[in-house]
């Protein structure tokens, strides 16, 4: 497995009907009930063992750090008794490899949403399809990146020219501003009235440079993951 990243889980997990993220303690960690499959990932590569005995509707499954060094996961097969000349099969199928959404898919379908870029996920998985979409006519990712950034540059254009328009206007206002703060300065519930005064007269919203900024973050952070933690970008050149 790759070194550990800051940014990216990096240990034991297990699939119900979303992902769970298992952040391990000294004390031993227990789920028990409905599982699809269970395993350990990093950055870049996973380990998934996916029960395929049908009727189990409960399973119990156990994490725990043994050391620095070595994490554990462990599958614990259900109580069943054998009569005499019986037998009990309890197959599985086990993945391990890469965390490539087509790879896993083949194997088996909800594995591929094991490949998780965290609570902006459902921005980063379209990314990641453009990243490859772009790749199938330049085989290059140092160029794909180029053309994604310039399109979300694009993209985001209306909301930069309204930022900068919104942080020109207050430019202007300032020494208005200044004036009323120096005026009022023993009071300043009538100096927050007079200010938004002025920005009402001459129509500047002092929260609209900010607001356009904040709703890029989460594209921006999305993006950073998908480059992160993309299989198909470990040792691209350029």
């Amino acid at each position: 497995f790759a070194k550990e990243s800051r940014y990216a889980f990096k240990g034991p997990y297990y699939y119900t009907n979303h992902l769970n993220e298992v952040k391990l303690k000294d004390t031993l960690s227990e789920y028990v009930g409905p599982l699809k499959y269970l395993g350990y990932q990093d950055t870049y590569f996973i380990v998934a063992l996916i029960p395929e005995k049908k009727g189990i509707k409960n399973y119990r499954a156990t994490f725990r750090k043994v050391d620095r060094f070595v994490e554990e996961f462990i599958l614990w097969t259900p109580e069943f008794t054998l009569k005499p000349g019986e037998s009990y099969e309890f197959p599985f199928k086990l993945y391990m490899g890469p965390k490539r959404t087509e790879d896993m898919k083949k194997e088996y379908p909800l594995l591929a949403k094991a490949l998780y870029f965290g609570i902006f996920d459902f921005i980063a998985k379209p990314l990641l399809y453009l990243l490859k979409l772009s790749h199938r006519f330049t085989h290059n990712f140092g160029w794909d990146i180029i053309i994604i950034t310039i399109l979300l540059r694009v993209l985001f254009f209306p909301l930069n020219h309204l930022s900068y328009k919104s942080m020109k206007g207050l430019k202007e206002l300032q020494p208005i501003v200044q004036k009323l703060r120096e005026k009022y300065k023993d009071d300043p519930q009538k100096l927050n009235q007079e200010i938004m005064r002025i920005y009402k007269t001459h129509k500047v919203n002092p929260f609209s440079g900010c607001l356009p900024i904040l709703v890029q973050i989460p594209v921006f952070i999305a993006f950073y993951k998908v480059l992160l933690m993309s299989i198909e970008l470990r040792h691209a050149p350029f």
